[in-house]
């Protein structure tokens, strides 16, 4: 037998006062003596804070609510990013990582990893390290 959200919440909530539960979770008292009582059962994104403010899984709470099927999690669930809601730091960060990684394995099969022109103006890659062909000749110039 499935479990209603009245006896999930009892559970979950160990013997907290309706009061407590909505101190905790930032939701209506009113609601969750409706809850209690079985009358109704929770919005989606109140099953969600109700989970997340017992350190429960929300997804679990999303089934027990009736909002999601059991056999309708459990793969693997791929969620898509817009890359402008990503910080500029951790975007730089996964591209020098992929671009360290490229480098290294030209290094190792002994040529060089070539950024295109446009994007440095024809910096060439190197290991770990990027160097401007101009700096390059500078240097070889004693510049």
């Amino acid at each position: 037998m499935n479990e209603t959200w009245a006896d999930y919440m009892r559970r979950i909530a160990a013997g907290d006062t309706q009061s407590e539960i909505a101190a905790r979770t930032g939701i209506e008292q009113s609601s969750i003596s409706r809850w209690y009582q079985g009358r109704n059962t929770p919005r989606a994104e109140l099953a969600v804070a109700f989970a997340r403010a017992y350190q429960r899984n929300p997804v679990e709470a999303l089934i027990v609510a009736g909002y999601l099927k059991q056999d309708e999690v459990g793969g693997v669930i791929e969620l898509e990013t817009s890359l402008s809601a990503v910080p500029t730091g951790h975007l730089l960060d996964a591209l020098r990582r992929r671009v360290n990684d490229l480098g290294r394995t030209a290094v190792d099969a002994g040529a060089s990893l070539q950024w295109p022109a446009h994007w440095v103006g024809g910096a060439e890659y190197r290991g770990d390290r990027t160097r401007s062909r101009d700096a390059g000749r500078r240097g070889a110039a004693g510049g």
